[in-house]
């Protein structure tokens, strides 16, 4: 962010700045909101914040999250809420203020438990007659109805019912309409199995007069309505036009789009977006089973290969060791002499995430998340770690650029195949090595990685401890694989 922008932004009273952070929310400018305020605090620059402060806050660890860093988010979110409860804020309006945020956290990391939890807390509370907090408490209410709804906890017919209770209390505005009404359509179709044709007729009626923040969320559904309704062609057509409606922070709806697209007609898709329906890693694929034909429960095709412009689930066991090629299962590049260059577990985690992220790109904040998520350090130091990182492999030679706080491996820039692991596997150079050895031994480990001897006895005490290998009963020095 320009330093002339931060310095107004500083300037600003604390409910402008809820106010500047909820407009980047709704525009979803994430990269740049997370600039706005430090992201530690000490114990006593946390205990001289204002009451105010503490609302803005929360706001930004719900800004982190949908940045990508929903844990730090978490962590930010946690320890404010401590210093919430802590202080016993006496002004209700702040106080219900405070509450709507909390819950839209949860509801934004899709916590439904937790909003449960925290609303059930908050509505039995008296409340005060004003109008702004009546409206905050509607929201609480609504948000209580839907996540029951959503957990199956709640009958279609009582959540209408519940719904038609509370609609006329909604603020008459176009944009809370949409909001009220665009969430019921898309908690009805995803959560009930009541008739399609009606809910096609609310969801065009929405996008005739829908604030642009929600019209990606209405054609997805508008997506899955016609394709339920067997209209396969009009649901792919729509698919593609709607695809740049989908902005990089939007990663769930446009990878849920593109994933339509793919079962609607499978293998069209071109590689980069491709590679996203198989390989995005920030996504629980389990989630698109209905519609995504190529994530299979099968444990025998552990990787994704990607070679001439096409990328084919595959047994890592029966792809052919060739030259030039990214071996992210077994960290490793092999050049085109044939040699090979082991690469470090950041160095592969990271082209895993960039590759598998494709054309969305990763922020740094994802990557910091993905890659240090068990180290205990300023979030600022570990981001700072993760441009390093990325630097070395664009040094290296791999075709990686930054645009607007996002880093992207552009695929059709780099001429070598790629091994690419399914899920969260770790890459590690004893797959390569079972792949194309029957057995190791500390003199074919160096030759086949081009290590040192001491190097290679460190992977053999390695894969000894993890149980991957096993020393023969037979000849001294030698190691078998275990299963």
């Amino acid at each position: 962010m320009e330093r002339k922008e931060l310095e107004k932004f500083k300037k600003l009273s604390w409910q402008e700045k809820n106010d500047y952070l909820r407009k980047l929310t709704w525009e979803f400018d994430y990269t740049k909101a997370v600039s706005l305020l430090p992201l530690e605090l000490s114990p006593f620059d946390l205990s001289h914040l204002p009451n105010e402060a503490l609302q803005t806050y929360l706001i930004f660890a719900k800004v982190i999250a949908n940045n990508g860093a929903e844990t730090y988010g978490l962590k930010i979110h946690k320890r404010f809420l401590r210093e919430i409860e802590s202080r016993k804020i006496d002004d209700p309006l702040l106080l219900f203020a405070i509450h709507t945020t909390v819950i839209a956290f949860y509801s934004d990391c899709s916590m439904d438990e937790e909003i449960i939890a925290y609303s059930n807390k908050v509505l039995l509370s008296p409340i005060p007659f004003n109008p702004e907090i009546q409206k905050l408490y509607l929201y609480i209410k609504w948000k209580n109805l839907y996540a029951q709804f959503t957990l199956g906890k709640m009958s279609t017919e009582k959540f209408l019912q519940g719904y038609e209770e509370l609609k006329p209390h909604f603020p008459q505005d176009l944009g809370s309409q949409n909001y009220y009404e665009a969430l019921k359509i898309i908690g009805l179709i995803l959560y009930s199995n009541w008739p399609l044709e009606k809910f096609l007729k609310e969801c065009d009626e929405l996008l005739d007069k829908s604030v642009s923040c929600f019209t990606p969320y209405l054609l997805i559904n508008k997506v899955r309505i016609l394709q339920h309704m067997g209209k396969l062609k009009e649901a792919y057509e729509l698919c593609l036009q709607s695809k740049n409606e989908f902005t990089p922070t939007l990663a769930h709806i446009y990878v849920y789009c593109l994933s339509q697209i793919n079962a609607l007609c499978y293998d069209s898709l071109p590689l980069e977006e491709a590679i996203i329906v198989r390989a995005y890693p920030f996504i629980d694929f389990s989630l698109f089973k209905d519609s995504n034909v190529i994530h299979t429960d099968s444990t025998d095709e552990d990787t994704w290969f990607i070679q001439n412009q096409k990328i084919t689930s595959a047994k890592y066991k029966e792809i052919p060791s060739h030259t030039p090629c990214l071996d992210l299962k077994a960290a490793l590049y092999i050049n085109h002499a044939g040699q090979i260059e082991l690469l470090s577990p950041l160095r592969t985690q990271a082209l895993q995430l960039l590759i598998g992220s494709s054309t969305m790109g990763c922020s740094f904040m994802q990557l910091a998340e993905k890659l240090f998520i068990e180290e205990n350090l300023e979030f600022k130091c570990l981001t700072k770690r993760v441009q390093d990182i990325i630097s070395q492999l664009i040094k290296i030679g791999f075709p990686i650029t930054r645009k607007e706080k996002r880093v992207y491996f552009n695929i059709n820039n780099y001429h070598s195949s790629i091994i690419l692991p399914r899920g969260t596997r770790h890459g590690n150079p004893i797959f390569y090595m079972k792949k194309n050895y029957d057995y190791i031994n500390s003199k074919d480990l160096c030759a086949a990685l081009n290590i040192s001897r001491a190097s290679s006895w460190n992977y053999i005490s390695q894969w000894c401890k993890e149980g991957a290998i096993k020393k023969s009963p037979v000849k001294t020095g030698q190691y078998l694989f275990v299963n």
